[in-house]
């Protein structure tokens, strides 16, 4: 006989047994294992790092009554550091921050082109002109091959978008006044792209504006110069080919701020002057928008003197990475009096000048992972050129080029920039040259390869020269003292320099260890004259003179091994 409660029961006891399996994990119910993240690859920025933290550096000399302190306070490039805080720590804090631009521009260059814009296929740009005043209109793509400049093409409203396709754009030779054939002017987030600017006097001017991007153009055979900026912020210049240019292909003036100068070639430009050089950083007061060559002498060579310590409207936090410079008649890079800047991944070859200059004031700038080769033959210099570069009496060698060379790259009047880990090889005139009042700065990690190619029975060069040199003809803006409380630690210098590091009279108080030196013609380390110096542990099997290589003894210890422990 069957109970009466047994169904019941049974009911009870499957509904126990399908809440157990329910909460029970079984193959058919469970989630399958995640899969181990596979990780992202590294952010790809400007490499920022403290090197006193990261290599455990020795304190600059820069207490305030220490020998070289006192000296740079009375120094033009010394009072105007003090004037805008400039200190031992600005040049790591602006590296840090150089990676928060170069995000920010590709993030912008990364934004699609807008989908459906006005066409415009006119022949002149006052009919573009009339077309950008319309306000209706954010957005145009020029269709014409050709674009004649019988007016400069004017951008100066916010958020506008024009892209110029292949147009070429040349000067009306009716339109005398045109100093520019295009100007971006008191505009934010402006976006200007394509075209070839070929025939007129300069290519483009940004003035007064806020995250301008300029990209994928061509300057090519202008009379003078690229792309000057003026008191622009966040300005992007990438992908631009700057090409056979009379003057400057790049010109970041005055407050000109938080900007980044990525990817663009600029290559067998003709300008001689330093200001000419393919990409140039200056703080001098100038009327730039009306005449970039206002800020030269009526020769458009040299500078129209200002003193270092009035000019504090300066470039600054500014980014110039991934850049091939190269084959021009002047410097790769001229900073001059520029201010927290990188310099970052740029390859500088074969300019006729120096690969990089920080001169004039530059202050807290860094110099990282470039490479730097056969740069300052003086090749390509008319008489008239050396003459105004002071050289000319200097003669000229069997292959025509000066007797007088320039180096990979130089520091005069410049104080608490980093040269980190660049590639300096086969350049003409020296390695890396403090030319003058050069005042703890940092030069670490180096290789420095043969950078007496131009040497004479008039010249030789070295590796790394901490210098003294005295004035071709005085100036207002500059002071000539010696180089002193700088860091050179840890560079590989291998092949021909007369010397692989030289210091020059009254270049004191520097500390100089951890280099290894290889291959010099006559001495590892040389000095004008006996003089305090720190020398420790710079490797070489060459001697030195009026200063030790300084070897620590006990390392000698070290180098016997040990033997107390199987292997």
């Amino acid at each position: 006989m069957t109970s009466a409660h047994e169904p019941r029961h049974a009911w009870v006891r499957l509904l126990v047994l399908l809440l157990v399996l329910a909460l029970l994990p079984t193959s058919a119910q469970a989630e399958p294992p995640a899969a181990p993240s596979p990780g992202l690859p590294p952010l790809l920025g400007t490499a920022g790092r403290d090197l006193q933290h990261s290599f455990a550096l020795p304190r600059l000399r820069d207490a305030p009554l220490s020998g070289p302190a006192r000296q740079l306070a009375e120094l033009q490039v010394g009072r105007r550091a003090a004037q805008i805080g400039i200190d031992a720590a600005s040049a790591h804090a602006a590296w840090h921050l150089a990676d928060g631009a170069v995000n920010a521009a590709r993030a912008r260059l990364a934004l699609p082109s807008p989908s459906a814009p006005h066409l415009f296929g006119g022949q002149r740009v006052s009919q573009l002109n009339a077309l950008l005043r319309d306000r209706r209109i954010d957005a145009i793509r020029v269709t014409s091959p050709r674009l004649e400049v019988d007016e400069p093409l004017l951008l100066d409203r916010p958020k506008v978008w024009l892209d110029l396709g292949r147009a070429e754009l040349r000067a009306d030779g009716s339109a005398h006044s045109v100093r520019f054939l295009a100007r971006i002017e008191n505009a934010s987030g402006v976006t200007l792209e394509g075209g070839a600017f070929l025939s007129g006097e300069w290519g483009l001017l940004v003035n007064a504006s806020r995250d301008v991007t300029v990209k994928a153009a061509r300057f090519d055979g202008l009379q003078r110069g690229g792309v000057v900026a003026t008191d622009a912020a966040g300005l992007v210049l990438s992908r631009l080919v700057l090409q056979r240019l009379g003057a400057a292909p790049v010109l970041l003036h005055g407050a000109t701020v938080d900007s980044a100068v990525l990817d663009n070639q600029i290559v067998q430009n003709r300008g001689v002057s330093n200001w000419n050089a393919g990409i140039v950083l200056s703080d001098r007061e100038a009327a730039v928008t009306q005449d970039p060559d206002s800020l030269l002498r009526d020769d458009r060579f040299g500078i129209k003197e200002q003193r270092i310590d009035k000019r504090l409207r300066t470039p600054r936090r500014n980014v110039i990475a991934f850049n091939r410079v190269a084959h021009n008649l002047s410097s790769g890079i001229y900073s001059d009096g520029g201010i927290r800047n990188v310099f970052f991944d740029n390859l500088l070859e074969g300019n006729a000048k120096e690969g990089l200059c920080l001169d004039n004031g530059s202050a807290a700038n860094v110099v990282a992972m470039n490479v730097i080769r056969l740069n300052g033959k003086r090749w390509g210099m008319s008489d008239a050129a050396l003459k105004l570069d002071f050289v000319h009496r200097s003669g000229r060698l069997a292959d025509g080029s000066s007797a007088a060379k320039t180096p990979a790259l130089s520091i005069d009047n410049a104080v608490h920039n980093i040269v980190y880990a660049n590639q300096i090889d086969r350049n003409y005139g020296g390695g890396v040259k403090m030319v003058r009042s050069a005042f703890f700065n940092l030069i670490g990690l180096n290789v420095i390869t043969d950078n007496n190619l131009g040497t004479s029975d008039k010249f030789h060069f070295f590796g790394i020269e901490l210098g003294s040199a005295v004035a071709d003809t005085h100036t207002l803006d500059l002071d000539y003292t010696p180089s002193r409380g700088n860091i050179v630690f840890g560079n590989v210098i291998r092949g021909s320099h007369y010397a692989g590091i030289f210091l020059g009279a009254g270049s004191t108080d520097n500390d100089v260890f951890d280099n290894t030196i290889f291959g010099a013609t006559h001495w590892a380390l040389e000095q004008a004259r006996p003089q305090p110096n720190s020398s420790l542990n710079n490797l070489s099997n060459l001697p030195s003179r009026n200063v030790q290589a300084g070897i620590d003894p006990r390392l000698m210890e070290l180098t016997k091994g040990r033997y107390d422990s199987s292997p």
